[in-house]
């Protein structure tokens, strides 16, 4: 099939089940919902299509149903110009969503600015969200003239699951004995009612390097001493579970690798001359914007004497994965 046709109310018809279906290289287009199943399907194949200018893409499953959909796959399929949910499943268990990309979608057609929807919503635990693609972290997470920090960072997923983004991002670093806010992240809650998470933990995978790395010194000793890498993990666990109505429990861990001549020798933080002079933390708190809930991590360097080191700077790169 080379294209959907608009004006069809749905492709997988509400009949008691519907399974081992496979879609495959199919362009949905001017739909108010592409796929809609209101009934158990399971074990259907959804691959290489195309959704765009519709308001939602695949939806199955509705609320009212005990019996939900279970081991569908949708697969390297691309959404964009959607103004809900991409994928949206009620009830069912055991559904993958793998490698697909996300543009412009949950965004009530107004662009990143107006990101309103999650992308991908499951309403119960056990499904997969892996792999996919969303410029949405990179216009809402940062800080500077040019993003959009103001605004509230709707999740990209909402509800229950693992979710990883394959993107890699970039921050730069600059000397700060201040807290500085690098990245947030939002917590995955649902625009269905009584659907999303009390819990949740954020790992961030990353790399920094510093940039007063001189490869092309003659000077061995300086050449040594400037070569500082950190190889790492951040995790941030979040419970929700408090009796403080504006607080979370919070959690944050830094585990790392460290790599070449230190540049600290501070007897006051406890810190020796075999690691880099920076320190990352998460916000001691959740802050509320437009009622949605941010983590926000930060990173600050301590007061050091001038001649003992150089003022640290370097560059971030980062994966990240929410479960929920």
């Amino acid at each position: 099939m080379d294209e959907a046709r608009s004006g069809i109310q749905y492709t997988l018809s509400p009949f008691t089940f519907s399974n081992l279906n496979t879609f495959k290289n199919v362009f949905f287009k001017n739909f108010k919902t592409a796929i809609l199943a209101t009934q158990p399907v399971n074990k259907n194949l959804i691959t290489d299509c195309k959704f765009t200018n519709s308001r939602l893409g695949i939806e199955f499953g509705i609320t009212n149903n005990n019996v939900g959909p279970t081991q569908n796959t949708i697969r390297s399929c691309f959404f964009e110009y959607i103004q809900r949910q991409a994928i949206k499943v009620f009830k069912g268990t055991a559904n993958l969503c793998a490698n697909n990309v996300f543009l412009n979608v949950g965004n009530n057609f107004g662009g990143v600015q107006n990101a309103t929807f999650g992308q991908v919503e499951f309403d119960v635990p056990g499904n997969l969200n892996l792999d996919y693609s969303s410029t949405r972290h990179i216009d809402l997470s940062g800080y500077g003239a040019n993003s959009y920090s103001t605004r509230p960072y709707v999740s990209e997923f909402t509800g229950y699951g693992l979710n990883t983004n394959n993107i890699t991002f970039v921050k730069q670093i600059a000397y700060s004995l201040n807290e500085v806010e690098v990245m947030r992240f939002p917590l995955p809650v649902s625009n269905t009612s009584g659907a999303g998470p009390d819990s949740m933990s954020v790992e961030v995978d990353y790399l920094y390097q510093s940039s007063s790395f001189d490869p092309t010194s003659n000077d061995r000793q300086l050449f040594e001493r400037s070569r500082r890498l950190r190889k790492g993990t951040f995790t941030v666990i979040v419970d929700f579970r408090t009796n403080l109505q504006s607080t979370a429990f919070i959690n944050f861990y830094d585990d790392y690798e460290y790599v070449g001549y230190g540049i600290t020798i501070n007897p006051i933080a406890n810190q020796s001359d075999e690691d880099i002079n920076l320190i990352f933390q998460a916000k001691e708190q959740i802050f509320t914007k437009q009622n949605h809930r941010e983590i926000i991590i930060t990173y600050k360097h301590l007061a050091l004497n001038i001649n003992q080191a150089p003022f640290e700077t370097g560059k971030l790169t980062y994966t990240y994965r929410v479960l929920t």
